[in-house]
């Protein structure tokens, strides 16, 4: 075997002569020095100051003072162009025509520190995330990796997962969803997803997206899989369900405007009842309410607007399509990025207090005349009747 043309760089130490009697061509591959310029320029001292870095410095020292140095052990170094390396070494003990020898094997292991490091790095965010991360392999139906989020989205301590963990993990399942778990697409290579509520060990139900990746590697298979909680967003969705569902039942327009979009996000169904037209087209057209409004409330409503005070209440006249005019009441608030108008339709209220106002003004008015009539027959004056009842002198002649 030609050692010259192994990788691995490899020295041999006489400790009675305390001289290096070999090295190969890898060692200044490795290193950026030859051997025998190490030796040239001071061995110990060029060695501990020039290539070994300062961190790894008294190690070292020590290591050669002894001449005892570990069977593994691994420092860094500097190369001639500044470059450092991580170097892995492997140390022998020989004997060699009857010579009591160290053999010194150097390999650079840089490339697969710096794996690690990102390796480490990554476990570390991993952990640190809060969606729950596992890895899985079908080899031995084991969990190679569990991250903390999962024992927080489960409720259990992770060690229930490791071992058969897909097992325990269908217990965790609702029983209402455990038919999902088998509508769950298995897809090599591609990503598959479901939506499972759990049961934690405390009894709290969780709502959970899962998010499984499946993959060949060297011949065997295995999954990533993430879960999500997704409670506080069901939740969420739920109450918004519920108060649409409130809002769009009063008799009374939700408006609500984005001040940076300069234009309207949302509208309650009872707009449309209102306006008589679609939300759809009142949302697409821009200013489509300020349109609709009578020609003479039009400039008092653009001058509101403009004013940018809130909250504020206005009184004001729409048209419909149809040409019929409503009287509307609005008030509006705002937020910082948002303005709110709640619009009722009062026209009908109106009417009907304008009906009953003179609906009774119609029966003081058949109350009093009888009063002046039963007056009149006793003979009262119609100066006195007037004052009596309210009724004009002419009034009181025609009865």
């Amino acid at each position: 075997m030609n050692i010259d043309v192994i990788s691995d760089a490899l020295t041999i130490y006489d400790t009675v002569s305390n001289k290096y009697i070999y090295s190969n061509k890898a060692v200044e591959t490795i290193f950026g020095y030859s051997l025998e310029t190490i030796q040239k320029r001071g061995k110990q001292n060029f060695w501990l100051n020039h290539v070994v870095h300062p961190e790894n410095k008294i190690k070292e020292k020590i290591y050669i003072v002894k001449k005892r140095w570990p069977k593994i052990s691994t420092f860094r170094i500097f190369k001639p162009n500044g470059d450092i390396r991580w170097i892995e070494r492997r140390s022998y003990s020989k004997s060699i025509i009857n010579r009591k020898c160290i053999a010194l094997v150097c390999r650079d292991i840089t490339l697969k520190k710096e794996q690690d490091l990102i390796r480490e790095l990554l476990e570390l965010n991993l952990k640190s995330i809060p969606i729950s991360v596992t890895l899985f392999t079908n080899k031995v139906n084991k969990c190679l990796f569990i991250n903390k989020a999962h024992e927080t989205i489960y409720g259990y301590p992770n060690e229930n997962f490791m071992y058969d963990g897909y097992s325990f993990w269908k217990i965790c399942v609702h029983p209402d969803d455990q038919h999902k778990i088998t509508a769950l697409p298995n897809k090599k290579n591609k990503a598959s997803e479901g939506m499972f509520r759990i049961i934690r060990q405390d009894g709290e139900i969780k709502h959970i997206k899962v998010t499984r990746f499946h993959k060949l590697y060297k011949e065997d298979e295995y999954w990533i899989e993430l879960t999500e909680d997704l409670t506080d967003k069901v939740k969420n969705n739920e109450l918004y369900k519920l108060l649409m569902t409130v809002l769009n039942s009063l008799p009374y327009s939700f408006c609500i405007d984005d001040k940076k979009l300069r234009k309207t996000v949302f509208m309650s169904k009872y707009i449309e009842t209102i306006y008589k037209q679609p939300i759809s087209k009142l949302l697409k057209e821009a200013d489509s309410q300020l349109k609709c409004l009578h020609p003479d409330d039009l400039e008092e409503q653009r001058q509101l607007r403009k004013l940018n005070k809130y909250p504020y209440k206005k009184t004001y006249r729409v048209i419909r399509p149809s040409g019929e005019t409503r009287k509307i009441k609005e008030i509006h608030f705002q937020s910082e990025n948002y303005v709110l108008g709640i619009e009722e339709d009062i026209t009908d209220k109106i009417n009907n207090e304008e009906n009953k106002s003179n609906s009774d003004k119609s029966i003081i008015l058949k109350t009093k005349i009888e009063i002046a009539k039963k007056l009149k027959l006793k003979g009262i004056s119609s100066q006195v009747i007037s004052e009596t009842t309210g009724l004009s002198a002419s009034k009181i002649n025609n009865i």
